[in-house]
């Protein structure tokens, strides 16, 4: 039977140094540990910290650009609206501009009175009517016509029915001829009517079917009925009584002056330049 030698003291010291080395090394390493782990938490709680202050900045950022995208969008909409007003003032103003531009053209061709087209249109249209006649080779009848008795009427019944009396006989005129007819306050109690495309023959009907019809007119100036009223024409045909303007209004108002000679409220045509009454 074997027995077993008890450690010497020599080799019990020797252990015992290499325990307490390894424990000092555990110690260190335990040392180092800790020392690592207080970083990490000190980092951790930096990076925490950004992290947090990051987050706030973001929200910040983002909260602010919310408020401009929504202030972008305001400003969007109004300068949306403001275009829209913008291009139906535009509209309007335009609108207005023709209205207005209208309304001065008919005011300058217009008599304020009498709502006929006035002396000055009738010195333009005149000749382009004679052009356009030349052209189709067409007659133009002319009526130059006078209200009868005007001044004395105007004394007895004053100036205002005397005005009453003047619109009536234009309007009626107005009223009965055709669309492409056109009537003329040719000065005073005068009026001319130009009827493109019209024979003599059937420019003097439609004179004397519009002194017929004044004649029935039944006019009164308040409560008080005025006289009958009544008008002379006289009538001319381009080409057979003249072929220019001139021409064309002497032969006419030669007529009218016959026309009142003759007795008033009467048609009477020019004479033709042959000497042949027509």
């Amino acid at each position: 039977m074997m027995t077993t030698n008890p450690p010497s003291q020599a080799r019990l010291e020797l252990e015992i140094q290499r325990l307490c080395a390894q424990v000092t090394i555990l110690e260190q390493e335990n040392a180092d540990l800790k020392m690592l782990l207080e970083n990490v938490t000190s980092h951790a709680d930096f990076i925490e910290a950004e992290l947090h202050a990051t987050n706030e900045r973001l929200q910040e950022e983002i909260s602010n650009r919310l408020k401009t995208m929504r202030a972008l969008q305001f400003l969007i909409g109004m300068v949306t609206r403001d275009i829209s007003d913008l291009q139906i003032l535009l509209e309007t103003t335009t609108e207005h501009g023709d209205l207005v531009e209208q309304l001065l053209h008919n005011e300058s061709i217009r008599d304020p009175l009498t709502g006929l087209f006035n002396r000055r249109y009738l010195d333009q249209n005149f000749e382009n009517i004679l052009q356009g006649a030349r052209h189709w080779k067409q007659s133009v009848g002319v009526v130059l016509g006078d209200i009868d008795f005007f001044r004395t009427f105007n004394t007895e019944f004053g100036h205002k029915a005397g005005d009453i009396v003047l619109k009536e006989v234009c309007e009626f005129l107005q009223k009965n001829v055709r669309d492409v007819d056109s009537v003329y306050r040719y000065g005073g109690e005068e009026i001319l009517l130009l009827l493109p495309g019209t024979s003599l023959t059937d420019t003097v009907g439609i004179a004397e079917a519009l002194r017929q019809g004044i004649h029935r007119l039944n006019l009164s100036y308040g409560e008080q009925d005025l006289n009958q009223i009544s008008i002379s024409f006289g009538v001319a045909c381009f080409p057979e009584h003249g072929t220019t303007v001139d021409e064309l209004v002497i032969a006419a108002d030669t007529a009218l002056y016959q026309a009142k000679a003759a007795g008033r409220n009467c048609t009477i045509v020019a004479t033709l330049a042959s000497g042949s009454s027509s």
